[in-house]
Order: structure tokens, then C-alpha cells, then sequence
């Protein structure tokens, strides 16, 4: 679904803007924008999503009401405006590297789910490295530390699970961009907390 809603929206792009700057201020070198799909404000975004998107993303049918804490009804106790989130990243050509930053909250998890493609990219958590399409530590880039502390990685490194607290970065060197799916989550701790206060009608 990924790879098919990539090459979609790369068509789309042909006409107007669909990918957009993520956040300049964290681009180091290089660039980094995307397409967001869902967040605590707007919901899914009807222009992909919607009864009537042309064409409509295969991901919004494949998350849609999955997410812990839309899936329990708790969107207006989500602690900020993007305590849940879907979002399609694109780090461009060449190079891009982003500054080390934070979610700023413990209260939600991040999931990247990497599209192979041509070139290295590396995601740093905590104080690892760990490349996409290895599942043990990658190489720092030059003239950075590699101590312990690493991101959950799945079989084959093209997902990762972590905190969004954790201070992280990304590198991307390659001659074709490299895309990545976000799906950020309210804490299932914080989930079952809130679920368990609302069945004793404390909210």
C-alpha cells in the first residue's frame, strides 16, 4: 500500500503541490516534506481519505479507525494536536540530513516504515544508529558517538518503533529520494489509563 500510494502521490505532484515542507528549521541539508494524512485536528484529511478523494490512498483504508486512540473514541483527550498522526515523508536526493529534535512528549509512539530504495538512510534514537534494511547498529556518519540505547527494530530494519521523546536524527545520501510512513500513537499505557477512567465515569 505504501509503495502504491507513494508512486499516487508522486503523480499528483505533477500538478500541484501535495508534498510540503515538514519542518524547515530541523533541515540541516538537503530537504524533507510530506503529505499528512491524519492528526488530532483535522482528522483524516478528506483530499486522500474522504468518501469521495480521487484517487483515495490505500493507507487511509488500511489505518482508518486503527489507531489506539481514535479507534477508542479519546481524540478530544489528545494532549496535542498530534498526539496521533499519519504521515508519507520524503527526504530528497543526494544528501539531506535533519538536526537532532524531539516529539516533546512521552505520550505518543512513533512507528517509520521505511520504502527500500537506492542509497543509505540512517535513523539515530536515543544514542544509536541503525540503518533501514539492517536489522543490527549501522556505522555512525562521521564524527558522530555511537553509545547505547537503541530503537526497536522489526526483522529485515524497515520498521521502527520508539518514543517520541527520544532525541533522534536522520541521514539520507543517495541518488533518488527515500520515503518513509509515520504512524504516531497515543501511548497504550495512556490509552488504558484514559479507558479506565471514562468506564468509572471519572471523565
Amino acid at each position: 500500500a505504501l509503495r502504491a500510494d507513494v508512486e499516487m502521490l508522486e503523480q499528483q505532484r505533477r500538478g500541484e503541490g501535495v508534498f510540503e515542507p515538514a519542518y524547515p528549521a530541523l533541515v540541516e541539508e538537503g530537504g524533507w516534506d510530506r503529505v499528512v494524512l491524519y492528526d488530532g485536528v483535522r482528522g483524516w484529511d478528506p483530499r486522500w481519505c474522504g468518501p469521495e478523494a480521487s484517487p483515495r490512498l490505500q493507507l487511509c483504508d488500511v489505518l482508518s479507525g486503527k489507531l489506539p486512540g481514535e479507534a477508542s473514541l479519546l481524540q478530544k483527550y489528545y494532549l496535542l494536536d498530534n498526539n496521533e498522526e499519519v504521515s508519507i515523508s520524503r527526504l530528497a536526493a543526494h544528501r539531506t540530513a535533519l538536526r537532532p529534535h524531539s516529539g516533546g512528549t512521552n505520550a505518543r509512539l512513533n512507528m517509520d516504515l521505511a520504502l527500500p530504495g537506492r542509497g543509505r538512510t540512517s535513523l539515530r534514537v536515543g544514542g544509536q544508529w541503525r540503518s533501514f534494511g539492517s536489522s543490527g547498529p549501522s556505522a555512525a556518519p562521521a564524527g558522530t558517538l555511537r553509545p547505547s540505547a537503541a530503537p526497536s527494530a522489526a526483522p529485515g530494519a524497515s520498521l521502527f518503533v520508539y518514543d517520541a521523546c527520544q532525541d533522534r536524527e536522520v541521514t539520507h545520501e543517495g541518488d533518488g529520494p527515500f520515503y518513509f510512513l509515520q504512524v504516531g500513537i497515543m501511548h497504550p499505557d495512556l490509552v488504558i489509563d484514559l479507558m479506565t477512567r471514562r468506564s468509572r465515569g471519572e471523565l
